[in-house]
């Protein structure tokens, strides 16, 4: 049996060019206004990835995602950096944890320090902690909550033009 891997998330949080990361080659169109309009689906590894609608984009493709949530096996919800305590994305991510739904994080970073990296990934989860604790959500699930940060474009880059040091840096070895 097939799983199906739905990608989940805000419009250019990155989930298409995951996608062209994963499968080593650009096929899901990539661009800075919402490419995806309806759910597209992609052989991987004997698995299917799902390309969806982003969520929140300029034009309402909601309701497509939503509808796809309901088939899909395992959800990677890919957030952009800048969306990490966006109140909205982070209610998303508990009504999937209450759902008792599969989930993983991919929190997509734009910068290359260390030490910047370490402070989003710290602000992230002290996000979901304080959500958890101020809606009465079991902080349990903040804890065991797969979480991988990745530069996604970079990864995409390593993928497409086989450099090893680039995948290692931008945290797609750790994804993967």
């Amino acid at each position: 049996r097939k799983v199906h891997v739905m990608l989940f998330g805000a419009y250019n949080a990155g989930k298409s060019t995951l996608i062209n990361a994963l499968l080593g080659e650009e096929r899901a169109l990539v661009g800075d206004i919402p490419t995806t309009d309806t759910v597209h689906h992609y052989d991987w590894d004997g698995h299917v990835l799902l390309d969806t609608p982003g969520i929140n984009a300029p034009i309402e493709h909601d309701e497509i995602s939503t509808e796809q949530l309901k088939r899909a096996n395992l959800i990677l919800f890919v957030l952009r950096q800048e969306d990490q305590d966006a109140q909205n994305i982070v209610e998303r991510i508990f009504t999937l944890l209450s759902q008792r739904r599969s989930l993983f994080i991919v929190l997509n970073y734009e910068d290359s320090d260390p030490v910047v990296i370490e402070r989003i990934q710290a602000s992230f989860s002290r996000t979901l902690l304080n959500y958890a604790r101020t809606h009465a959500q079991d902080e349990a699930w903040v804890e065991q909550l797969p979480v991988i940060l990745m530069n996604v474009r970079s990864a995409s880059r390593g993928r497409l033009e086989d450099k090893a040091k680039l995948l290692e840096h931008s945290g797609y070895d750790v994804f993967i």
